[in-house]
């Protein structure tokens, strides 16, 4: 699995050198936080370009396709409605806030939060992105129940409640903004996991449920609901971390 976040080429999530000094004042990251789709669909193809490949080429002539077919039958008007839609989801909108409240450092020296808000219930959990980044193959139905087996290593970070009151920050906060980035010189890292061992962590629960956690050598990471007595235990097993090479500082919960 590659990992790029904070890679200031690779990483086409991080603004750009222009995206932060345009919209650096609170009516410019009002502006941004609106057009935030266009930049999201336009910024890869000017920091990291890539030639598109031909499944690409397919699904555009599949969207133009449809959209005629929209015009013709519906109006334009209706086609208009859909775009307007997709930009406002998007943009100014609620929901949208965990485009903001994943990576912006809102305190100092954490880069990536997780949001434990209402919200979860109707985004697959996308909020629990602390968790997502350190077990990326665990789905988003099950990446609460990561929190609760391993309270310790989340509880005490600092995390969202509201994806309203994130965009409001971000607007109104001088000391955040689309600069507000942690930004790396590596290329990135690729990681797999060993095969000639695994590491086990037990940890008792006072529940008569557990879960049981397996990393796979096909680097999938399943949780497996298993029954015990009262004073049972879940069973992780994953490979132990590589350590961080010394350009990269900062990380969020990335060993476990």
């Amino acid at each position: 699995m590659q990992q790029y976040q904070g890679d200031e080429i690779k990483d086409t999530d991080i603004p750009t050198y222009l995206e932060a000094k345009l919209f650096c004042t609170t009516f410019g990251k009002f502006i941004w936080v609106m057009l935030q789709p266009f930049f999201y669909a336009f910024r890869p193809l000017v920091t990291y370009p890539k030639k598109p490949t031909t499944l690409e080429f397919v699904n555009t002539v599949i969207q133009l396709i449809f959209d005629a077919i929209v015009v013709y039958f519906f109006g334009g008007r209706v086609l208009g409605y859909l775009i307007f839609g997709s930009v406002m989801a998007m943009g100014l909108h609620p929901v949208a806030g965990h485009f903001v409240s994943e990576h912006y450092m809102f305190k100092k020296g954490y880069e990536t939060y997780s949001y434990y808000g209402p919200l979860n219930w109707i985004t697959f959990n996308v909020g629990y992105h602390n968790e997502h980044h350190d077990f990326p193959y665990v789905p988003g139905s099950r990446l609460p129940d990561v929190k609760k087996i391993a309270p310790e290593f989340y509880d005490n970070l600092p995390q969202h409640n509201s994806w309203t009151a994130v965009l409001y920050d971000f607007v109104m906060d001088p000391d955040v903004g689309p600069y507000a980035r942690m930004k790396r010189k590596a290329k990135g890292l690729e990681s797999r996991p060993s095969r000639s061992f695994r590491t086990r962590t037990r940890i008792p629960l006072p529940h008569q449920h557990s879960v049981e956690l397996r990393w796979h050598d096909n680097q999938t990471f399943d949780l497996h609901p298993t029954r015990r007595s009262v004073g049972g235990e879940i069973r992780a097993s994953a490979p132990p971390p590589p350590p961080p090479p010394p350009a990269f500082t900062g990380f969020v919960v990335n060993e476990f």
